[in-house]
Formats: structure tokens, C-alpha cells, sequence
């Protein structure tokens, strides 16, 4: 079983996890997406995280790993650009930054490393983000052509995609997951102060994105809405 759906489930019950790229066949190279994530490119403290997770895969495993520039947690999709004009994304954009006028900024702890369908991910906790995806997709039209269907909610920040089937103890030693009781566990705490709105590309195995609109989180009159692109 590989179709959309199984995502936010570990791997099938023979321990199976599917690869990445599969997903999503309607996504072409051609095709630029919009998405809201958190992005941490500039955070040391998830990048470290980070690093110490794409050092626990093991070295023949078959992933493309995410490099620090890319490294996201992907809260909601907003939709294809086809479907989405600029103008149109920013005014939704607006719209969220009303929606979310009394969410502050929160803690996000990240980790322990685990897989999900097509990826070694670090999961991601916090109780403030449900708020947070619901007041994303709450302000988009269910009536526009094109709407998207949105996945299970499962927040993670992926570390590395698989290219192609496995089991799970080809990805991680059973001393990563958790499966003895002295294994240890790679965690670490952030903080969330703000969201992007960027456009993707998804081709030759990798995510490309630019940002086009930052929307900082905290309840204060510094708050703002800002395009960037």
C-alpha cells in the first residue's frame, strides 16, 4: 500500500517504508506549489539536530539527504500556482495573518529521529501547532478549482527522502529507534516565531523553494506581514 494516504504512518505492517518520489505524480518539475513552512536555515540549534540525525542513517541507505539550507516543517498547502496566482496567495496570506492574530510565538520540540513513508525525519511537538494548521486552512476557498486535499497532519522536519523501498533497519539501528531501552534519543527545542509562504519546485530529487511572504507569529505590535519576493 503506497498512496497518499498512508502518510503519518511509520511503515507497513511487514516494516516496509515506501520511497519518497512517487508521491505526488501529479507534482511535475513544471509545476510550481505554494506551501506555508517553518524554515530553519538560519536556527543552529536544529541544525546541529539536524546534522546529528543525517549522522545516525545508516551509510548505504538509499536517501537523498536534505542539506541545511532546506531543512522545513511543512504546515499546509495552499496549492498549485496554475490555481494560485501571486495576488491571490498573498491576499490568503492576508487572511491568515488575521486568522492567527492571537497565536503567539511557542517552543517546538523536534526529535526523536524516526521514518515515516519516504523519509528519516525528526518529529516535531508542540500543542500550539493543530492552532496553527487549522488557522492556515481555514482561510482557503473550498470552492476554487483545484482545491487541495490536505494530508493528515503529522508535523516532522525531514532529514533525508528515500529513492526507493526499504525496511526500516536499513534506514536506523535499533539503537536509534528506540527499540532498546538504552538508546538514545536526539532531541532538541526551538523556538517558532514566524511562518513563510514560499513557491516549490520538486525535481531530481529535491525540494526548491523561493520565498515570497513572512508572517511573524508574536502578539505585539511588531507583528507583521511582510513579502519578500
Amino acid at each position: 500500500m503506497r498512496d497518499r494516504e498512508r502518510v503519518g504512518h511509520e511503515a507497513d505492517a511487514d516494516g516496509l517504508v515506501a520511497q519518497h518520489w512517487g508521491w505526488r505524480p501529479d507534482w511535475t518539475p513544471e509545476r510550481r506549489n505554494w506551501w506555508w513552512y517553518a524554515t530553519f536555515a538560519h536556527d543552529p540549534s536544529v541544525r546541529r539536530l539536524a546534522a546529528a540525525a543525517r549522522a545516525v542513517i545508516k551509510p548505504w541507505a538509499p536517501v537523498d539527504l536534505v542539506s541545511d539550507r532546506w531543512l522545513h516543517l511543512t504546515v499546509a498547502e495552499l496549492g498549485y500556482a496554475a490555481d494560485f496566482p501571486r495576488d491571490l496567495a498573498y491576499e490568503r496570506a492576508r487572511r491568515a495573518h488575521t486568522n492567527l492574530a492571537r497565536l503567539g510565538t511557542f517552543d517546538l520540540q523536534l526529535g526523536p529521529v524516526d521514518t515515516m513513508p519516504g523519509a528519516v525525519v525528526l518529529r516535531a511537538h508542540a500543542d500550539p501547532l493543530r492552532d496553527l494548521y487549522d488557522g492556515l486552512v481555514d482561510v482557503i476557498d473550498d470552492l476554487r478549482p483545484g482545491r487541495v486535499r490536505q494530508r493528515p497532519f503529522d508535523p516532522h522536519v525531514s532529514v533525508a527522502y528515500l529513492h526507493q523501498d526499504c525496511r526500516r533497519g536499513e534506514l536506523l539501528s535499533d539503537d536509534v529507534l528506540g527499540t532498546r531501552p538504552s538508546a538514545p534519543r536526539l532531541t532538541g527545542t526551538t523556538r517558532l516565531d514566524r511562518l513563510t509562504l514560499v513557491e516549490v519546485v520538486r525535481d531530481e530529487r529535491h525540494y526548491w523553494w523561493t520565498p515570497r511572504c513572512v508572517l511573524t507569529l508574536p502578539r505585539s505590535p511588531d507583528r507583521h506581514l511582510r513579502k519578500v519576493g
